[in-house]
């Protein structure tokens, strides 16, 4: 799978470490490990793959109170994955990759899956990743075996 290599990884963590969108996770979405480079062009993405487009910061929504004051989480509010959760959610979409030979996406598809996830007419994108399938779109997005709940994009034949 293309990531970035360990020391190039920790590099843009120091980076991001002193931005003020960092909140143990980019809030502009960035997935440090994905090849595409910053949204606010801190750092370069890897080979090709250009710079991931900058969106407005997302405003975390407060939870609801009901009248006797009790405090209610929002289901749809998503809470930044951790490394864990997330390998732990694509296990199934991983067996499958490897089964096939384990394809990877071109860039120029990677990029265009990336925008749309980002752009989700569903509005199902939080936190890199979707709401609906609990993925993170970096990941998913690269793998040609893999295809959008929605129908917004295709498995690469």
């Amino acid at each position: 799978m293309a990531m970035v290599e360990r020391p190039t990884f920790y590099t843009r963590l120091s980076i991001c470490k002193q931005c003020e969108f960092w909140q143990g996770a980019c809030l502009k979405g960035h997935d440090l490990n994905g090849l595409l480079g910053c949204p606010l062009k801190k750092f370069a993405g890897s080979g090709n793959a250009g710079y991931l487009p900058d969106l407005p910061t997302p405003v975390p929504e407060l939870p609801a109170v009901s009248a006797n004051g009790c405090c209610g989480a929002d289901q749809s509010v998503l809470k930044p994955m951790s490394w864990g959760d997330v390998w732990w959610h694509l296990t199934s979409s991983m067996l499958e990759w490897a089964k096939a030979g384990l394809p990877l996406a071109p860039v120029d598809v990677y990029v265009e899956r990336i925008n749309a996830c980002r752009n989700c007419p569903k509005k199902q994108y939080q936190w890199y990743q979707c709401k609906h399938c609990r993925c993170n779109i970096y990941t998913k997005g690269r793998l040609a075996t893999e295809s959008c709940p929605f129908g917004v994009w295709q498995k690469v034949a």
